[in-house]
């Protein structure tokens, strides 16, 4: 009696190890499927066109050196 609830308990959760599992792989490919990959189309398509057009886009970033020396500034 008792090796059979064992036996079943251990079945029951390799079962919902099994299932837990698939869901897993499940969810990643829905995120890549529709997150990832059409990010991954829009800058291909971004990029062809900027070679093709010979188009340059500027892009300022901050630089880092001047947002520290904005920080020390405010903190004195």
């Amino acid at each position: 009696m008792a090796s059979t609830v064992k036996e079943k308990i251990t079945t029951g959760t390799a079962v919902v190890k099994n299932k837990v599992n698939l869901y897993t792989e499940k969810i990643a490919v829905m995120i890549v499927t529709t997150c990832v990959i059409p990010i991954c189309v829009l800058l291909l398509g971004i990029w062809i066109i900027k070679t093709i057009l010979g188009l340059s886009i500027p892009v300022k970033l901050p630089q880092a050196s001047k947002i520290l020396k904005k920080n020390e500034d405010d903190d004195e």
